[in-house]
């Protein structure tokens, strides 16, 4: 089979894997380099634009992890999964995202500074358009895209994962202290090894027929 068609294959196999488990496995404990892994897919993950207005904070501490449950509706995923990842979007998007966005620019790519100008005065110009509620809801856009890349990469390594919406956003900022770091939690995922009798990992995958949600025009 030629590379190309088995890496295909690889990715089908490995979404017709996945499932939003609900019960994982306590002591099943993804090691460091899974870890490593799963936070350089974060990493690599698009934004828009690039302004990567976002912080991936992999909660570790059981007395924290404890008191995020009881903010996540008692779900123990939470608590049970071998790492969860609360993703961030920054509070404001100004012209300090801008400037951060530009200068590094610069320096990934040993351009001068006056000549990312026009890059600039854009960004620019799109920022001072948003209203607060628009940039909250764009850069919780962009946080979801990550997750997406998390869910992805986490497949492809036969890690199992959880995406969770349902959760006290208020509570979880006031408990890890996000406000004073100029954050806002936006979405969760949970990681690690999936039960055995996780009620989940084996019901059929259900998704609508190809024809109902591709169209070509």
């Amino acid at each position: 089979m030629p590379a190309a068609q088995t890496r295909t294959g690889e990715v089908l196999e490995a979404l017709n894997w996945r499932r939003a488990i609900k019960k994982f496995k306590p002591d099943a404990k993804l090691d460091a380099q899974e870890l490593d892994y799963l936070k350089e897919a974060l990493r690599l993950a698009p934004s828009s634009f690039g302004f990567q207005a976002w912080r991936f904070l992999f909660v570790e501490d059981p007395a924290l992890r404890k008191a995020l449950r009881e903010k996540a509706w008692g779900q123990a995923q939470v608590e049970d999964a071998s790492a969860l990842v609360v993703l961030c979007r920054e509070d404001e998007l100004g012209a300090e995202s801008v400037t951060r966005l530009v200068r590094a620019t610069a320096e990934r790519t040993n351009a001068p500074l006056k000549s990312l100008e026009g890059f600039e005065s854009m960004l620019s110009g799109f920022v001072a358009k948003l209203s607060k509620e628009d940039a909250a809801a764009y850069m919780n856009e962009q946080v979801h895209i990550a997750l997406g890349f998390l869910l992805f990469a986490a497949a492809q390594a036969g890690i199992d994962a959880c995406p969770m919406g349902g959760f006290e956003k208020e509570g979880f900022d006031e408990i890890l202290g996000l406000k004073e770091k100029g954050l806002r939690s936006a979405v969760l995922c949970a990681l690690g090894r999936r039960a055995e009798d996780d009620a989940y990992a084996a019901r059929p995958k259900v998704r609508f027929a190809l024809d109902e949600v591709v169209e070509t025009i």
